[in-house]
């Protein structure tokens, strides 16, 4: 299985998306997704993908499901709960990378015996523990699982 992270070139066919339910996220899902022609229901948002919580910016909390559903009533949603995780202190960089070592899991085990990418969008420091390095805006890596 190949896992694409954050953006691709038109070329590529595939037939699922994960995605962070925050917005930035969700916006970049929808332009990638509507460029390959994937419905946006196999775009499936999971709180796992979320950048590094609990650093007390704003801009990483993300909206209770109920707005997520109505701002993207097409998107996937089944897997988030009502509301975003919480964190007191900045979340430890061991436990991103076990939340990114959780996704190729489940991804290997959902997609085994695909041939066809999943493009996975999400944040700095979760893609760096997804990647092992360091991406630019609209840069994007891909990975053999």
């Amino acid at each position: 299985m190949w896992v694409l992270v954050v953006w691709i070139d038109s070329c590529f066919s595939l037939s699922f998306s994960r995605s962070s339910p925050l917005t930035r996220c969700i916006q970049t899902s929808a332009n990638i997704m509507s460029s390959v022609s994937v419905p946006p229901d196999r775009v499936y948002l999971s709180d796992n993908l979320l950048e590094r919580m609990g650093r007390g910016h704003v801009c990483n909390h993300r909206a209770t499901r109920n707005d997520i559903v109505s701002t993207w009533p097409l998107f996937n949603c089944d897997a988030l709960p009502d509301s975003g995780p919480v964190w007191d202190a900045a979340e430890p960089c061991e436990s991103v990378r076990c939340r990114m070592r959780m996704v190729i899991r489940y991804l290997q085990q959902e997609y085994a015996g695909s041939e066809l990418p999943v493009i996975v969008v999400s944040h700095h420091d979760s893609l760096f523990e997804l990647v092992g390095r360091s991406l630019s805006n609209g840069e994007y890596a891909v990975i053999k699982c």
